[in-house]
């Protein structure tokens, strides 16, 4: 029997990551991290490692170093801070800004924008106006005179 410690989730578009701290029958205290990946056809595919927490620094300083070889590809922008983040989401619930725009104002990409709107469960929707779409005239009538 296996006694959960503390969880964290991690909630992304088409995956949920769960860290768990766990604690074994016999005392030993590991880590789990699994992984479950959603596919179009809303199957869910799973993945779980488990690991001591002897080998978790080890681990960690190998992540480190591939994080700062990607970083030297593909430098990162800065992240956007809670505070950026709510004014963000008020100019685009409040103000119905399109997700491009707020791209240009906020500096980030329209994936980093969707990314946030989906991790606070907010519905995206499209505020383009479309110009195919003919234009309803309306027409004034003449009034008959009367005469």
């Amino acid at each position: 029997m296996e006694e959960i410690l503390k969880t964290e989730v991690l909630e992304r578009e088409r995956s949920r990551y769960h860290i768990e701290l766990l604690k074994a029958s016999n005392g030993k205290i590991f880590i789990s991290i699994s992984q479950h990946i959603f596919s179009k056809l809303h199957e869910i595919q799973q993945s779980t490692i488990r690991m001591k927490p002897a080998d978790l620094e080890e681990v960690i300083n190998i992540l480190k170093g591939y994080q700062s070889e990607i970083q030297k590809i593909y430098p990162r922008k800065k992240a956007l801070t809670n505070v950026r983040r709510e004014e963000l989401i008020d100019r685009y619930l409040n103000k119905c800004l399109e997700i491009e725009m707020l791209a240009v104002q906020f500096d980030c990409s329209v994936g980093e924008i969707k990314q946030l709107l989906f991790e606070k469960n907010i519905v995206i929707t499209s505020s383009a106006i479309d110009n195919n779409k003919p234009v309803k005239r309306f027409w004034k009538r003449k009034g008959r005179r009367s005469g």
